[in-house]
């Protein structure tokens, strides 16, 4: 029986649905052969059957319509595992091939990265708390002490002004108070156009490194595109002079002929170059000797779909067609307008620079000139007690508006615009140091579920950058969850549902029946050859000490109806009418008809739902009227609603019947 299924698993679905009809029909013949000894025996002479009747008796059983799939085991729990965040790997704690438990540490980067990180959150934490600190100062309210201090101050900023102002006036001076004042306000004037002056400097050069950065941010962009359409066709890295040669003098520099790259010839070089390499070192194909990588070239002119042209200047080309030089062309025109913005940006920086460096020399000319003729003013006083009492009335002016500001900043409360911004503050801090946090705890990989480690892709010492945060680190795969991925014909899908129950044996494990549910059902089919079939995948329940292997091949029998412990007559014991079916029933040497209510049938047993009890001998004909009128009657239990009759289609492999013996 083995052997059977084994070859079996070879064929198609078409064919194994015929083998296993046959063989039911095998089975049914000798079912009913036995049935009719055991009634033959039973009955013997007390009741006169004619030419091809016999007895059978009511019995109780199990009624099973099933299919059978073929397919292999896989393991849909699989992870790849990345560290998140950039750094160098310390440690790889775990290799191929190995056995790890759920938060099992796997892997962790160098102290070095770890400190620098520690650095970080202890530096976040710190923002965080001065941000909370500085809005918790804004929001609390005036107490009665700071306004009586406010208003003292005020008081006595008012007293020295007035001081000040008298002991000035005291002075015998040529010079009035206002022509002083003037001169002053000349010197304060001028010296707040320089101020301007030197503010607009700043601004124009902040302005314009904005615009600088923006052109070289485009330049390294469009030299990044550039390396990779380099790269793509020819797996060479550029140098900065050569990112300033036209795709032709750059082919001239390194003798590089397109035409001849990526010929015919060369298509029959890399054939022959990597065919003997089926198992072994990709490195071995490249030439050290030229600048460009082999295996890149070779790659492109086996594998891709299209073809490839090194210059396509006079070429239709398909839409599936790619053109080295034209590509490298377009990449290489980005990267020159990218040079000529970063030339204009810098040179329009110098001059608005120089523009405004002119007005902080005319501004400081202007201050001078003031300042002269305020000197020339405390000279003409010819008192050193003047100037002294003019900066004092000046100081007395300054304290006594800082005194009054900080009296209407008590009064007002907190700006709502300022708020907002510490609030928005914390939300950056606190933003800041979760990411910071988060990186930290990156700096340790471990495994998120039990299982076994099916690869690894780097090893310590590698540094993970901004541009391969993301790449796999290593790969762990659940082996404790299996499923067995098989395909059912477009007339069997019909009659699977999500859910069925299934059994799953191996061929390495043939007495071994594995429990199963179908867990997918693809809603699209695949077309092969005329042959419609729809990928499903069923769960196994493996035992604990039971290891499977991905890959071992499998044969699935679905449940598609079952019915436990119900009446079972054989087929051809029917009779009557399709909307009322009879029965012959033997009851002390005397036949009388009787009808019943039927219920599925697999086309040699139907269950028998009321009409007839456990143990009462049936007249079962093997041929005739009564036969032939029921001959299709399983088929139709899929019909559903008609006389009782229900349950879905029979499938024609797989079908079997449970019988419960001596019931």
């Amino acid at each position: 029986m083995v052997g059977l299924v084994s070859r079996l698993n070879g064929m198609s679905t078409g064919r194994v649905v015929a083998i296993w009809v046959v063989v039911a029909v095998l089975l049914g013949v000798a079912a009913v052969v036995f049935i009719q000894n055991r009634g033959g025996e039973e009955a013997g002479a007390e009741t006169a059957l004619e030419e091809g009747q016999q007895l059978v008796q009511v019995r109780r059983g199990d009624l099973v319509n099933q299919i059978t799939s073929s397919g292999s085991i896989v393991f849909p729990n699989r992870e790849q595992i990345t560290f998140g965040t950039t750094g160098v790997i310390g440690e790889i704690l775990v290799a191929e091939g190995d056995t790890v438990e759920a938060g099992q540490e796997l892997a962790r980067l160098d102290d070095e990265t770890v400190a620098l990180l520690e650095r970080a959150v202890a530096q976040a934490e710190l923002d965080l708390e001065q941000s909370r600190e500085a809005l918790e100062e804004l929001q609390q309210p005036p107490g009665a002490l700071d306004l009586t201090e406010a208003e003292a101050a005020i008081a006595k900023a008012e007293l020295a002004e007035k001081q000040a102002i008298e002991a000035l006036q005291e002075l015998e001076d040529p010079f009035t108070l206002e022509e002083i004042d003037e001169a002053k306000a000349d010197v304060v004037s001028a010296t707040e156009a320089l101020e301007e002056s030197r503010d607009d400097l700043q601004d124009v050069i902040a302005d314009n490194l904005d615009k600088t950065l923006a052109a070289q941010e485009t330049l390294d962009t469009a030299k990044s595109a550039y390396q990779d359409v380099v790269t793509n066709y020819l797996g060479q890295t550029l140098t900065e002079a050569d990112y300033l040669l036209t795709p032709a003098s750059f082919f001239d520099a390194y003798g590089i002929d397109l035409m001849t790259l990526f010929s015919d010839v060369n298509l029959e070089i890399a054939v022959a170059s990597l065919l003997p390499l089926y198992g072994g070192s990709m490195g071995e194909v490249d030439d050290p000797d030229t600048p460009w990588n082999e295996i890149s070239v070779y790659r492109w002119i086996t594998l891709y779909p299209g073809a490839i042209y090194g210059n396509c200047e006079g070429i239709i080309t398909g839409p599936h067609d790619v053109c080295v030089l034209q590509d490298m062309d377009k990449a290489w025109d980005a990267v020159d307008a990218g040079l000529e913005a970063l030339e204009a940006a810098q040179s329009n920086a110098s001059k608005a620079e120089s523009v405004a460096e002119k007005a902080i020399d005319a501004a400081e000319d202007a201050l001078d000139r003031a300042e002269e003729r305020l000197e020339e003013v405390y000279v003409s006083a010819d008192s050193l007690e003047i100037q002294v009492k003019v900066h004092e009335i000046e100081v007395a002016r300054a304290k006594l508006a800082d005194a009054r500001d900080h009296r209407l900043e008590l009064d007002d409360p907190p700006d709502a615009e300022t708020v907002r911004l510490r609030e928005a503050q914390i939300k950056a801090n606190e933003a800041t140091l979760a990411a910071t946090r988060a990186r930290l705890e990156d700096v340790v990989i471990s495994a998120p579920f039990a299982g076994e480690v099916s690869a690894v892709y780097m090893e310590a010492g590698r540094s993970i950058g901004a541009n391969n945060v993301n790449s796999a680190v290593l790969e762990i795969v659940d082996t404790s969850v299996a499923e067995v991925d098989a395909r059912l014909d477009e007339i069997d899908v019909l009659s699977v549902q999500v859910g069925a129950e299934a059994t799953v044996s191996l061929d390495g494990l043939p007495n071994l029946g594995l429990p199963g549910v179908v867990r997918e059902i693809a809603q699209t089919g695949e077309n092969q050859q005329g042959v419609v079939t729809y990928p499903i995948q069923i769960s196994v329940r493996t035992p604990p000490r039971l290891s499977l292997r991905e890959g071992l091949s499998a044969t699935a029998s679905i449940v598609l109806q079952q019915e436990l412990d119900v009446l079972l007559i054989p087929s051809t014991s029917i009779a009557g009418t399709f909307a009322q079916p009879t029965v012959l029933v033997s009851v002390d040497g005397e036949v009388t008809e009787r009808a019943v209510t039927l219920g599925a049938s697999d086309g040699f047993w139907t269950v028998v739902e009321s009409g007839v009890n456990e143990g009462e001998s049936l007249v079962s004909t093997s041929s005739g009227a009564g036969g032939q009128a029921f001959r299709g009657f399983g088929a139709l239990g899929n019909l559903g609603g008609a006389a009782g009759f229900g349950g879905q289609r029979p499938a024609g492999a797989g079908q079997r019947l449970r019988q419960g013996a001596g019931r």
